[in-house]
């Protein structure tokens, strides 16, 4: 049986040139995951969990 795997995790943020806000690119690349996933939740609307999973990272609010 195969597992799905959902994560896509900050490397395919950083590919995704020019899909992404200025600012969570900068912080993904000053390795500051946490301040990216806030970004995402305040411009987006994502949620901590989705902001966690996408960056594996704990978010919070």
């Amino acid at each position: 049986m195969y597992k799905t795997v959902s994560h896509v995790g900050p490397a395919h943020l950083l590919r995704a040139e020019g899909e992404i806000p200025a600012k969570v690119r900068q912080a993904l690349l000053a390795g500051r995951r946490q301040d990216a996933a806030e970004i995402l939740m305040q411009q987006y609307g994502l949620s901590c969990d989705e902001a966690s999973d996408l960056l594996d990272v704990f978010a919070r609010e």
